[in-house]
């Protein structure tokens, strides 16, 4: 069977972003004067967005501490707009998987549940620009832009 696309994850498929995460969590967590998390604890948080990673690092904190969702929200889109890129590499192989991939002609595209600007940032300073097709993270465009991609 010929493949004719490749739709990856970005954040911990194709970049190692968990320092970044980290990082920007860490730096929420300063400002509002809370205790910063491990790298572990950040590791088990990630997976399912920043308000999901920040509800987890809010009640590691305590449960009182949940409260202030919205106000780590604020924050941490702030400050990880400014450090989305802080230590974020690509995983060892991955630039010559994609090379090999694009040498025969598959055409890969990134869909993530980081916000849209920070995923083309991330993938345009990581990987250049013509090498993905970066697709929205709306839900409800996914299958849409999915078919017309895949044809």
């Amino acid at each position: 069977m010929m493949y004719k696309s490749c739709i990856f994850d970005l954040d911990g498929t194709l970049t190692d972003t968990l320092d970044s995460l980290t990082f920007s969590v860490n730096l929420t967590m300063k400002e509002m004067g809370l205790p910063e998390i491990t790298r572990d604890q950040c590791r088990m948080f990630v997976g399912n967005g920043s308000r999901v990673l920040l509800e987890k690092a809010l009640r590691a904190a305590s449960e009182e501490a949940l409260e202030r969702l919205e106000e780590a929200m604020e924050i941490y889109g702030r400050v990880f707009n400014e450090k989305c890129m802080y230590h974020v590499a690509p995983y060892e192989g991955i630039v010559q998987l994609l090379g090999t991939l694009k040498e025969q002609g598959i055409r890969c595209a990134v869909l993530s549940n980081k916000p849209d600007r920070q995923a083309v940032h991330v993938v345009e300073t990581v990987f250049g620009k013509n090498l993905f097709f970066i697709l929205p993270n709306i839900d409800k465009l996914f299958i849409i832009i999915v078919k017309s991609f895949i044809l």
